[in-house]
């Protein structure tokens, strides 16, 4: 269940993300909507990434479970993807 409450804000922002660029396409107003999920994408994740480190580094065992492993995978690759195409976004425009 805390998995899915760390993940799930993600799912929702990309799909923010995405439904800005559809928003894009047709013509309405997009920027915002645009700005908002990318900005919280690049703050969410580290964020929530550092709190997953920090629970993890206290518990006892050597060798993480599988699904810790691929969560903080998830939000590694998510934060550096968005983090990256920030700062791609800033500096072409």
């Amino acid at each position: 269940m805390r998995k899915v409450l760390v993940v799930t804000p993600t799912i929702v922002l990309m799909a923010l993300l995405v439904f800005s660029l559809i928003q894009k396409n047709t013509g309405h107003a997009w920027v915002n909507l645009f700005a908002f999920s990318l900005t919280l994408l690049c703050v969410y994740s580290p964020v929530a990434l550092f709190i997953e480190g920090i629970r993890n580094g206290m518990q006892t065992h050597k060798k993480l479970p599988l699904p810790e492993a691929l969560l903080i995978w998830y939000l590694g690759i998510v934060s550096t993807f968005f983090v990256i195409l920030a700062i791609y976004l800033m500096g072409h425009n």
